[in-house]
């Protein structure tokens, strides 16, 4: 089951949502409020003998400032504004096991095109210069020899890692605007590798791996997390860390003692390799993600 690990510290919960009037302040004047004031009845009586103090005032009092930083809460037409803003740190990130990669970019790259992983979907993804967003595919099983960096079709950057067998193997596949935003790659092994990517202002560690399958020896597992671990301790922006590819291990959906690791949508049980993947993320504070959003029946 293929697994994507990300960094806590960049996934945070999203505020709740409150009543708009008790969120903004009257005294915040880039976010006026409306105006409540009742409509006027037509035959409109005589308040002048009403005691002080008890109409109804056009706009409330002094809100829950304290609590809440006004200017993080929008109006709804504000909030759409703000998620149609062009941003250059949105990242896609896929992940497959191809089983050998020998005649099957063409194919990989025109499914990338097909998902719409190379345009822009309501310029959520679009950079502020107006180019089409980088997205980065895992590729796990690869079968190819040695390590290296290669231009494939429509101009692709091929990325990969493995040994003098055709066994195994990993690879980074990458548009053409991502490959020349790669800092640093680290070539492992056929089992591993790892690359840091310029997303905006900042950088983001991608690794990908190709855990052992179940029934292999148990000292071949113990070994490939201590690669593992030495791997992520190198990359040089590791608090933006995400490990990507496929774990060959079942986290279940029990979230006794790892909330912070389990999502509420883990599936099944848990199996000997799941347990080394949690140990791995409680150890690096790194979280399942798959885990924490709904799957459609035909992934799961």
């Amino acid at each position: 089951m293929r697994k994507i690990l990300f960094n806590l510290q960049l996934w945070q919960p999203r505020p709740q949502r409150h009543n708009l009037q008790e969120t903004y302040s009257n005294t915040d004047a880039t976010h006026p409020l409306p105006d409540t004031q009742p409509a006027e009845p037509r035959d409109r009586r005589d308040n002048s003998d009403k005691k002080p103090g008890l109409d109804r005032p056009s706009k409330p009092e002094t809100c829950i400032n304290a609590a809440f930083n006004t200017t993080e809460f929008q109006t709804r037409p504000e909030m759409h504004a703000r998620k149609r803003k062009p941003s250059d740190r949105r990242l896609k990130v896929a992940t497959l096991n191809v089983a050998t990669l020998r005649n099957k970019l063409e194919e990989l790259i025109e499914l990338m095109k097909v998902h719409k992983f190379t345009k822009t979907t309501h310029g959520l993804c679009e950079d502020h210069d107006g180019s089409s967003q980088r997205p980065i595919m895992g590729l796990c099983e690869t079968r190819m020899k040695g390590n290296g960096r290669s231009i494939v079709h429509d101009d692709f950057v091929l990325l990969h890692s493995g040994t003098d067998t055709t066994r195994h193997g990993v690879a980074f596949l990458v548009t053409p605007e991502i490959g020349d935003k790669i800092s640093d790659v680290q070539y492992v092994n056929e089992r591993m590798m790892g690359m840091s990517v310029k997303v905006g202002n900042s950088y983001i560690d991608l690794v990908q791996v190709y855990a052992p399958q179940q029934g292999r020896p148990l000292d071949e597992k113990e070994a490939f997390y201590e690669e593992l671990q030495d791997l992520a301790d190198k990359m040089p922006h590791r608090q933006n860390l995400m490990i990507i590819g496929d774990l060959n291990g079942h986290v279940g959906n029990d979230r006794q003692g790892c909330e912070t690791v389990i999502g509420g949508f883990g599936i099944g049980g848990r199996n000997e390799e799941g347990e080394k993947i949690i140990d791995f993320c409680i150890r690096n504070q790194l979280a399942v993600m798959n885990t924490f959003f709904m799957h459609q029946e035909t992934h799961k």
